[in-house]
């Protein structure tokens, strides 16, 4: 950002972790509709307990799905679009962010 090149837009990242749920505890969680627990920005104890791991990137301009990198058991199609649907909502989260942060700092640098 200070290297004063023009830039069309970012590509922002979050990780997901996914625990997928046993039929026992997926009886119990009615408002799942993946079969899984999914933890946005795991910690590596959380990591840990974790049967899968998503690292999604999105184009902050066009909210495009740029990649998607996956660890640990592979995930069926409904859990991997809940990675991706929460991990896209959480970039835009994180785009709030930085855009709050840099008027701050413009703020303060002009004044």
């Amino acid at each position: 950002l200070d290297a004063g090149i023009a830039m069309r837009a970012t590509v922002l990242s979050v990780s997901i972790g996914v625990r997928l749920l046993s039929a026992e505890e997926e009886a119990l969680a009615a408002g799942s509709k993946s079969g899984a627990v999914l933890l946005l920005d795991p910690n590596e104890i959380e990591e840990t307990d974790c049967d899968s791991v998503v690292t999604v990137s999105v184009d902050s301009r066009r909210q495009q799905l740029v990649s998607s990198l996956s660890s640990g058991e592979a995930l069926d199609a409904i859990a991997w679009s809940g990675c991706v649907e929460a991990g896209s909502k959480a970039c835009k989260v994180l785009e709030a962010f930085f855009r709050m942060s840099l008027e701050r700092r413009a703020k303060d640098f002009l004044q």
